[in-house]
């Protein structure tokens, strides 16, 4: 009998070229850098891909995206690392902490510092 792990919402899930991608996962990598105060990882849509993953980061101070990437580049397949990147202040979470995704791609919508992969 196998296992059934659960990587996040079926709802939050990233199709990205054929590959199912969860956003909780990639989340939780980036996370463990030390080098963000939080992290978001959302799809959007891409024209060749289907849908592109982004990290959206509220960095520590002297940290850089430069130092995330290198952190995660052994820890993730390639087709699972963020595209984009989008530096924030901070994400928006409703009173009991949990991330407003809606609220969250509506900012990346209004021009945020965004730095290429």
């Amino acid at each position: 009998m196998g296992y059934l792990h659960i990587l996040g919402r079926q709802s939050q899930k990233i199709i990205s070229g054929g590959e199912n991608i969860y956003p909780a996962e990639i989340e939780a990598v980036i996370q463990a850098t030390n080098l963000v105060i939080d992290a978001a990882v959302l799809g959007i849509a891409d024209q060749y891909w289907g849908e592109a993953v982004i990290a959206v980061v509220v960095l520590k101070k002297d940290s850089t995206i430069e130092a995330i990437k290198t952190a995660i580049a052994d820890q993730l397949s390639r087709y699972k690392q963020p595209k984009k990147w989008f530096l924030v202040t901070a994400l928006p979470r409703n009173a009991q902490g949990k991330l407003n995704r809606a609220i969250l791609k509506e900012m990346i919508g209004k021009n945020y510092q965004s730095l290429e992969s």
